[in-house]
């Protein structure tokens, strides 16, 4: 399992210039290894648009062999839906993909190491540690649920979670629904933010799942 891990990610390193390598590896115990975000803006790394075409395909290959096949899809999807969100948004001409590639150590080694695709919406974490693959970690996000103009109107990215959320809730009686729905608006953000530890004190209680 990790050989087959390690293979994509030594392929794309040696794909990569050297000051794209610069760019795209660091210690394993880098000061920044825990820190991570789902929101927009730069990353520590090597960015997608910044590669040649070759060189994004073995970049996304190892973001296929960590995922199942519709993981696969999904982040694919998530990549493809911020070219529209920025469209969408008034930016002229978006073409560049924003999304980073992190190495931390060195795959061909004995010792820990780990790599990361991060952007807006989408964060894939792998670690190894000796025979041992940690994979968190993850988010998978999609703005605008429901793209709503344009050649691409109507793509749902994530339709499937979001039906079975609403399968759920059909299905819970009156008095569940109404310890499930916690709010008549939803925040204005995931409340459990990108902390280490979620604060159980932020959280509504929501139903239990000894009610279900």
């Amino acid at each position: 399992m990790t050989a087959t891990l390690a293979a994509p990610v030594t392929d794309f390193l040696k794909a990569l210039d050297v000051d794209q390598r610069r760019r795209t590896t660091v210690d394993f115990e880098t000061d920044d290894r825990r820190t991570w975000t789902y929101l927009p803006g730069d990353r520590p790394g090597l960015m997608l648009g910044d590669m040649t075409a070759e060189q994004r395909g073995l970049a996304l290959s190892i973001l296929d062999d960590a995922c199942s096949a519709a993981g696969a899809m999904t982040a694919r999807a998530i990549i493809d839906l911020d070219l529209i969100r920025r469209r969408l948004s008034g930016e002229p001409d978006p073409h560049d993909d924003q999304y980073w590639v992190r190495v931390l150590g060195d795959p061909r080694a004995e010792g820990p190491w780990a790599w990361r695709v991060n952007g807006h919406h989408l964060a894939v974490h792998v670690t190894v540690v000796g025979g041992q693959v940690a994979a968190t970690p993850q988010f998978f996000g999609a703005e605008p649920a429901v793209v709503p103009s344009g050649p691409h109107r109507g793509v749902r990215t994530l339709a499937g979670e979001e039906e079975l959320a609403r399968s759920l809730l059909a299905r819970l009686d009156p008095p569940q629904r109404s310890a499930a729905i916690v709010a008549d608006e939803a925040p204005d953000d995931i409340l459990t933010r990108r902390d280490p530890v979620a604060d159980p004190a932020v959280v509504p209680t929501g139903v239990p799942w000894s009610r279900l």
